[in-house]
């Protein structure tokens, strides 16, 4: 028997075709995302500020989310993402400007 946490997490997913928890993850590290181009802010206080307790985990979300580490934002003012291209065996980095 569903209860009705189950069925409003269910029709959530069949509306926005996303977890409120995906959701809410993507709202905290757009979030971060602004606060990183401030450069009187560190990752830390960033992460803390985004809502994240675990500097670990918001760099593993952040990276899988961005393309890059919080670091590497930072450092490029927000501009610049990594993407990685596997070519002949050989897996190059490339950077390209927002």
């Amino acid at each position: 028997m569903c209860n009705i946490l189950d069925l409003l997490i269910y029709s959530y997913k069949q509306f926005f075709s996303s977890t409120p928890h995906s959701d809410l993850i993507e709202v905290r590290l757009d979030k971060a995302k602004n606060l990183l181009t401030n450069q009187a802010l560190s990752i830390g206080q960033t992460a803390e500020i985004c809502g994240f307790s675990n500097l670990s985990h918001f760099s593993r979300y952040f990276k899988r989310h961005c393309g890059c580490s919080p670091r590497e934002w930072q450092q490029q003012g927000g501009k610049s993402i990594k993407y990685k291209v596997k070519l002949q065996e050989d897996e190059k980095c490339y950077s390209f400007s927002q």
